[in-house]
């Protein structure tokens, strides 16, 4: 299966937990002896929306990726950072959800410290503009393809 199918897949799958949430936070909201259930059911929603919110991230830099491999400006080098970049997300990524079946309340703790992903110093001062560029262009990317 491609990524881009992939992408979809869990998308969908993401879609439809969303919407079971809901559902369920419907059906408690009936309930007047469901407190707890309401309030574990709040912080399942919470972990929920930064599942949501790292999938965006995460899909649109697949897109980026796939954009910068096929203009042929991705050289080796660049794709050394970037998997050693990903690896340390993934492994962050992992503890987080490690701590959400072990959890009693809404807080994680983490046994490592907070990982930065930083430019490197020659590059820090496009990082912000670039970003904008490329928000933009995606902005306009988007209305395009809806156009036809």
């Amino acid at each position: 299966m491609d990524i881009k199918k992939e992408i979809q897949q869990l998308f969908q799958e993401l879609h439809q937990v969303t919407t079971e949430m809901d559902k369920a936070n419907q059906s408690l909201s009936y309930n007047l002896f469901a407190s707890e259930k309401r309030r574990a059911l709040k912080r399942q929603a919470q972990h929920l929306q930064k599942l949501r919110l790292g999938f965006a991230n995460l899909s649109d830099m697949i897109r980026i990726f796939t954009e910068w491999s096929e203009s042929k400006q991705w050289m080796p080098e660049d794709q050394k950072i970037w998997a050693d970049h990903l690896f340390t997300i993934a492994l962050y990524v992992k503890e987080w959800g490690s701590h959400l079946d072990n959890l009693t309340n809404s807080n994680v703790f983490f046994r490592t410290p907070v990982p930065t992903i930083k430019p490197p110093f020659t590059l820090e001062k496009y990082q912000y503009p670039l970003a904008l560029y490329h928000n933009a262009n995606q902005i306009i990317q988007d209305f395009h393809k809806y156009s036809h």
